[in-house]
C-alpha cells in the first residue's frame, strides 16, 4: 500500500513539473470536499481519539477536484499523523473578498524552526519517528498542486 502511494505522487509530482499534468476545472463545493477527506481519513483519527473543531465557509469553486482532493488528504492526514492520541484538530476554510483561506492547527510537535526551509523538499522528513508512516513527498506535492491552480 505504501509503495502504491509512493509510486502515485511520484507520478503526479512528475507530471505537475513536467508541466503535463491538465487542470480539469469543474465547479464544486470545496467546504464539502473537506468534509469528504475527514471522513476518508476517520479510522485514523477515531483510532487515535481525536477531535475536530471545523468551521468551513460554504464556497463553490472552479477547479480541479482531483488534486485539490491530493492537498485536503496531505494537510489533513499529516494533522491526524502527529497529533497526539485525545488530540484536537482545528480546521477553517473561510471565504475572504479576495482569497479562500484554510487552515489547520493540531496539538502536534510542530516544525522545527530548521526544518521550514526544507517541508517542500522532496522526500524531506524532519520526523524519522514517522517514516514507516510517509514517504516525504506530501507537502512538495500539495505545494506543486497549489502552486499550480494559483
Amino acid at each position: 500500500m505504501r509503495l502504491s502511494e509512493l509510486v502515485g505522487n511520484v507520478l503526479i509530482l512528475s507530471k505537475i513539473e513536467s508541466g503535463s499534468v491538465d487542470i480539469n476545472a469543474e465547479p464544486f463545493r470545496l467546504d464539502e470536499q473537506v468534509r469528504q477527506s475527514i471522513m476518508l481519513l476517520e479510522p485514523k483519527w477515531v483510532e487515535k481519539e481525536i477531535e475536530f473543531d471545523i468551521e468551513l465557509d460554504e464556497i463553490t469553486y472552479t477547479g480541479d477536484r482531483v488534486l485539490l482532493m491530493h492537498v485536503w488528504n496531505n494537510i489533513i492526514g499529516n494533522a491526524v499523523k502527529f497529533s497526539p492520541v485525545g488530540g484536537l484538530i482545528t480546521i477553517r476554510l473561510a471565504d475572504g473578498e479576495e482569497n479562500i483561506s484554510f487552515w489547520v492547527d493540531d496539538c502536534g510537535p510542530g516544525i522545527g524552526e530548521s526544518a521550514m526551509k526544507h517541508i517542500f523538499d522532496k522526500f524531506y522528513q524532519e520526523d524519522s519517528s514517522h517514516k514507516q508512516h510517509g514517504n516525504g513527498l506530501g507537502l512538495a506535492l500539495v505545494k506543486r498542486i497549489v502552486d499550480k491552480i494559483d
